[in-house]
This record gives structure tokens, sequence and C-alpha cells, in this order.
């Protein structure tokens, strides 16, 4: 056995961590539709902010949420 403080790599993926890959290609979809919208002038910036805002708020609990909820292992 190593002495390496490390986990093996080949671990399954968690809950939480399925949950932040998702949120996390959400977030780089939403940014490029937000950019394109203020780009064409389709929409108001600030709106268009407060809808980041909001996705990124309920992303960030859900992930949270998911990891407490979890079993330990």
């Amino acid at each position: 056995m190593s002495d390496s403080p490390l986990p093996p790599e080949n671990l399954p993926p968690t809950p939480a961590g399925n949950l932040v890959r998702v949120a996390l290609v959400l977030l780089l979809v939403v940014l490029a539709v937000l950019g394109v919208l203020m780009i064409w002038g389709v929409s108001d910036p600030e709106m268009l902010l407060k809808g980041f805002a909001t996705f990124t708020g309920i992303a960030l609990t859900g992930v949270l949420l998911v990891m407490v909820l979890q079993k330990r292992s």
C-alpha cells in the first residue's frame, strides 16, 4: 500500500459529482446564450444578469444539497 494521501483514481462518480458536471455544462450554455443575447441587443442586460444569478444560486444550492444528503461510504 502506498503512502499517498490521495484517493485511488478509479473511484465511482458520486451523485454530487454528476450534478456538478451537469451544472457546469448548463452554466457554459447559459453564458453563451446570454452573450449572444447581449451582443444582439435582444434583451435588457440587467434582466439577463438577474436570470444568470438565479440560475447560479439554484445550481449551487442543488449541488450542496446533494452533497449533504448523499450517503457516506
